[in-house]
């Protein structure tokens, strides 16, 4: 009884054995897996959580059993969250079988910024296509906190400025160089709470004391406008770069997303023009 028991178990065993292997016989051949800087690796995987004019790095895997795929077209389409395509883009996979190409969020009060955007990836090679797709958040309401301390130097005063984050999600602010429009005084350090905006190319943040109901409003820059190389100048090296690019997509070899300051994904005049009206500035 027992050796019958034991075989019955070892038939079953191997047959359990046989259709996994089927398995993963069935998931080996061609392989295509799309991602972010943030995560989304697997199959329809969530590639994080993103800001407003936050840069998106997106990635796709082409592998044969586990093997790189070199030399594959990879077509990109990225679908905001009214599932509007906005950028359809080809990329070739490098040695180590990823292609790859990066964009910037538009802003957030761009109908269809704000909620999830979808990527599908997609290679013919050999006859087959593969596919995936991955999601990813666009969340205007990603909240920091910053402690602003107020320090004099030679009769000057001088703004001091901590960000942290709160969120483990949470998008990485840029620290300002500069802070404008202050309508009221800090005495000593107040830590305050902020929530993102959009407002004339700019990223502005109301920011609401702790201690106090007054309400200050300080206009934060993501970058030196017109200084494309960040070296804090704007000379002709900029105007150079941005002479470069211009008319392209992110279809393009040419396309350069700091130039694109209007952040329509496509360099033209406008875009030139508002570096060109920054020329001799310095940061």
């Amino acid at each position: 009884m027992f050796k019958a028991f034991l075989l019955a178990f070892l038939l079953a065993l191997g047959a359990f054995a046989f259709s996994t292997g089927a398995v993963e016989s069935a998931d080996k051949g061609y392989v295509l897996d799309v991602y972010t800087q943030k995560g989304g690796h697997g199959l329809n995987a969530s590639g994080g959580i993103f800001s407003p004019l936050e840069i998106v790095f997106l990635y796709a895997n082409l592998t044969y059993n586990g093997w790189p795929v070199k030399n594959v077209l990879v077509d990109f389409e990225v679908n905001n969250s009214l599932n509007t395509p906005i950028l359809v883009v080809t990329k070739p996979t490098n040695c180590e079988g990823v292609a790859s190409f990066y964009f910037r969020v538009p802003p957030a009060f761009v109908v269809g910024t704000n909620g999830t955007w979808t990527v599908t990836a997609s290679a013919e090679i050999a006859g087959e296509r593969v596919t995936d797709t991955a999601t990813f958040e666009v969340d205007p309401e990603l909240i920091v906190s910053i402690t602003v301390g107020l320090k004099t130097r030679e009769g000057e005063t001088v703004w001091s400025v901590d960000v942290s984050q709160i969120r483990e999600d949470a998008f990485r602010l840029v620290i300002p160089q500069e802070l404008f429009e202050l309508v009221t005084e800090f005495y000593g350090n107040q830590t305050v709470f902020l929530t993102p905006f959009e407002l004339n190319m700019n990223l502005t943040y109301n920011l609401y004391m702790e201690s106090q109901p007054q309400k200050i409003g300080i206009l934060l820059q993501l970058m030196n406008p017109g200084d494309i190389d960040n070296n804090n100048v704007v000379n002709m090296e900029d105007l150079g770069q941005a002479g470069a690019a211009f008319g392209a997509t992110p279809q393009s070899s040419r396309y350069n997303l700091f130039v694109d300051v209007r952040f329509d994904f496509r360099i033209n005049m406008r875009d030139i023009a508002r570096i060109a009206m920054n020329y001799g500035k310095t940061y």
